[in-house]
């Protein structure tokens, strides 16, 4: 499906999450200018094995990042350990020129194996052309830009892949959970979610109501 002109119509798809945190909870529904940057790609093996023209990733999670690199980093200590193995998954990190230590905090999780497009601005385009770059550079099916201090629970990667490789779906949203410092604190993580598909764009609508305008809640194809 195109990004940029989605079909209502479609199959929706819900199942559930709540705020700073996401686990299994969802619910689904059936470009930039150019500028100066750097890119680094890790290991370059890997990314010739899973993004080649035969194998387009299902899914890229991007996260658009300035300056909170300790947010940055308890994200990636949660999610690296859901797609370091998972060829069906792209990772990009995209760095609005943070005067902080981000770069150092990346390339510790790439040395540690982490596979992760990490492109870093030469000057700090905004937030809107950070997240507008995060469109640009995505090249799976479907594209989650994902807040860098919001965190995936465990086990949430595997369930979203397992539902979109199912069948085709036009959006997924899933319910966040909040915390105060570990994420899962509340017991948030869910080993059975609850998932329910819509075909009807408004019924869609009315059951996730505002959660659908929150950017981590929501990846599209």
């Amino acid at each position: 499906m195109n990004r940029d002109s989605p079909d209502l119509s479609r199959r929706l798809k819900t199942h559930g999450w709540g705020d700073s945190c996401f686990e299994h909870s969802l619910a689904l529904l059936g470009l930039s200018e150019e500028h100066d940057m750097s890119e680094i790609l890790a290991p370059a093996e890997s990314d010739e094995k899973c993004f080649s023209e035969n194998r387009r990733p299902i899914l890229t999670i991007a996260v658009p990042t300035y300056n909170r690199s300790a947010k940055l980093a308890l994200l990636l200590r949660n999610l690296a350990p859901q797609v370091i193995d998972e060829p069906r998954v792209e990772l990009i990190v995209s760095d609005n020129c943070s005067p902080d230590d981000t770069p150092a905090i990346v390339e510790s999780f790439v040395e540690a194996g982490l596979r992760c497009r990490y492109i870093r601005n030469q000057e700090n385009i905004g937030p809107d052309g950070n997240f507008l770059q995060c469109y640009g550079m995505a090249s799976g099916q479907y594209l989650w830009v994902f807040s860098d201090d919001d965190v995936i629970l465990p086990g949430t990667v595997d369930t979203i892949l397992r539902l979109i490789g199912e069948r085709d779906f036009d959006f997924v949203v899933m319910r966040p959970l909040g915390f105060m410092r570990d994420p899962a604190e509340r017991g948030q993580i869910n080993p059975a979610p609850i998932t329910k598909v819509f075909l009807d764009a408004s019924a869609f609508v009315h059951a996730v109501g505002l959660t659908v305008i929150l950017l981590s809640s929501v990846p599209l194809s």
